[in-house]
């Protein structure tokens, strides 16, 4: 009698697969792990999970740069550069509530369109609570709404972080307008990456909210 021996299942990154790891790869980067995926979705996948960690551990390297403001986000207009604690006109920070009790980060920046940004909200702590990707639309930008697993957040003083992926990673038109190493970003707002003459968007900001 003849033994067939049954083909290994072939499996593909669908499109929620990609997003959990494009967002979250703390988590979904091990689901390529699973039999039939390929060598190269494992290798992308994690390629990834290292840079975002990397991203991240620069971020809390440099945490102790936050200046800290007080009063209503919803109404506060002075903006605190992490490097001078100067106000600069390159990003205005607010921090405010929606009519479902979300808090949500907005502002104003002179980057340029369709640019990415990586939006973190701490608490006074230094405990990461949410995180959202955002693209710059005509000036401006805003994160989802933040809860608490559907619960408001409470009232008081949060830590935001503002960071950008590496210029490889950006649309082209950011590109041609920044330069490929990000050398156009503004002085003000821009920190020199570990990888030779890289720069990416790099601000920390308090603000409070009712």
């Amino acid at each position: 009698m003849k033994k067939y021996i049954e083909a290994p299942e072939k499996r593909t990154v669908s499109a929620l697969l990609g997003a959990g790891i494009l967002f979250i790869p703390f988590i979904f980067s091990w689901f390529t792990l699973r039999k039939g995926h390929s060598v190269l979705a494992r290798t992308l996948s994690f390629s990834w999970l290292f840079l975002f960690v990397v991203i991240i551990g620069a971020q809390d390297g440099t945490e102790n740069r936050v200046a800290s403001t007080s009063g209503n986000a919803s109404t506060e207009t002075r903006q605190v550069n992490s490097k001078s604690n100067e106000a600069t006109p390159d990003l205005e920070v607010k921090l405010s509530r929606n009519s479902g009790g979300g808090v949500f980060v907005s502002g104003k920046t002179s980057l340029p369109d369709a640019m990415i940004l990586m939006i973190s909200l701490r608490a006074k702590s230094g405990e990461l609570l949410a995180q959202d990707k955002v693209q710059v639309r005509s000036g401006t930008f805003e994160s989802a709404g933040f809860t608490n697993k559907g619960s408001a957040l409470p009232a008081g003083e949060y830590r935001i972080s503002i960071i950008s992926p590496l210029m490889g990673l950006q649309p082209i038109s950011v590109k041609q307008k920044l330069g490929s190493f990000g050398s156009g970003i503004p002085k003000d707002i821009r920190e020199k990456t570990s990888w030779g003459e890289h720069y990416t968007v790099t601000y920390y900001v308090s603000r409070s909210v009712k």
